[in-house]
Order: structure tokens, then sequence, then C-alpha cells
């Protein structure tokens, strides 16, 4: 990978000392088109630390948004001459669902949020989250105010609910 990237590694908020070195690591190793195929073995005896703890720092680099799984890959957030890989925005995950399809989900949910019934500061929640195996299926979305799906987050309804 380029030194841009590992520049941009650098900066980024990854979370603790081992999501940090995790991001540097596969910022250095990725092919010039940011893919790293995973090796489980070879992460972690290099970062010198237990598959429990790597799987932990790879799915909060998922969560930050700076590493996505494409075609069985891990893929940096990071994309030759400094833009944000298309899905994610400064390092923060931007899941593109379009503006005719937002408005649809909007006007099925009757243009309100269907935890609380706000019409204020909506936005599109994933009902079963991304990280959790959740698809972007005009079934798992749905409408929701900044407030509960920012309180959410990437809980399921179960989880969420009984928090």
């Amino acid at each position: 990978m380029s030194v841009q990237a590992y520049v941009w590694a650098m900066g980024q908020n990854a979370g603790g000392p081992l999501e940090k070195l995790v991001l540097l690591t596969l910022a250095d190793w990725a092919a010039m088109d940011g893919v790293w195929q995973f090796n489980d073995e070879k992460l972690t005896a290099f970062c010198e630390c237990s598959s429990a703890n790597l799987e932990s720092a790879i799915h909060t680099l998922q969560l930050r948004g700076l590493l996505v799984a494409v075609g069985g890959a891990l893929q940096i957030a990071y994309s030759e001459g400094g833009e944000p890989r298309r899905g994610t925005t400064g390092g923060i995950r931007k899941w593109s669902i379009s503006k005719a399809r937002r408005f649809a989900i909007y006007s099925r949910d009757g243009h309100c949020c269907i935890y609380c019934g706000s019409e204020e500061n909506l936005s599109i929640d994933h009902i079963v989250p991304r990280s959790k195996g959740g698809t972007d299926d005009e079934q798992n979305l749905a409408t929701a105010c900044r407030s509960c799906n920012s309180s959410k987050r990437d809980r399921d309804l179960i989880d969420w609910r009984g928090a």
C-alpha cells in the first residue's frame, strides 16, 4: 500500500491500541486496490494477540467504517488519492440509500419513527443491524428518528428494548 494509505490509517480514530495496530498492519499489507485477504493466524501472530481479541478489534474497525467486507475479503476504507472508498465518508459508514428509496420507506412508515412516533429528524434504521448480518432490503429498513436510531446503535430490537 502507499505511504498515503499508511498516513491515512495513522490519522484514524480506530479505538484502542490493538485496533490501531490492526488497521496500520492491514494498510501496510493491503494490495494496491486496498483488499487484504483475511489470514487470522498471520495477523494474530504479528499483533501478538488472541484470535478473540483480533476478532473484537476487526469488529470495532468495521463498526467505525474503517474496514468493510467485500466478497469475503476485508478492505480498508482508504483509496488512492485520499478519497474515502465508496461506502465511507471520513471513516464513518455512509451506505447509499437513494433519496427515492428513502422517501418510499418514509411513506410506507407514515413519515414518523416506528419506535416512538416522532415526525422530526427522521433517518433510516436497519432493523437487524448490518454488523449482525442485516441487509439493505426494504423489509429490514425502517423510519426512525435520530434519537431512537442512535440509541439503538448496532443492537437488534430485542437487545435494544431489553436495555
